[in-house]
């Protein structure tokens, strides 16, 4: 039998223990089991090294909808940036500086 790692954690806010309480009821589990149930949801969700992440990406790109003449996200980092939010907002509008 392999040996499993224990994990503590402390100083959890009250509030985020009842919410937690409360799920692991609603799926009918122990708080120990619902904790360990969303940690590896999110550590299968976690790319695990570089290609994974880029892969990732690129799942996730095919998803975004961009409009002929939208900035890219290079665009969009350089005016902010540059000129801040507003500026960007008006390149979203189609305005012209």
């Amino acid at each position: 039998m392999t040996r499993m790692p224990t994990l503590y954690i402390r100083n959890v806010p009250p509030e985020v223990y009842e919410a937690l309480k409360a799920r692991a009821k609603r799926e009918g589990r122990s708080v120990n089991a619902e904790a360990l149930k969303i940690l590896q949801d999110v550590a299968e969700r976690e790319p695990r090294s570089g290609p994974e992440l880029v892969q990732r990406l690129r799942e996730l790109a095919k998803d975004i909808k961009r409009a002929p003449g939208d900035p890219t996200a290079e665009e969009v980092i350089r005016i902010l940036r540059d000129h801040g939010e507003e500026a960007l907002e008006r390149r979203l509008r189609g305005e012209s500086d």
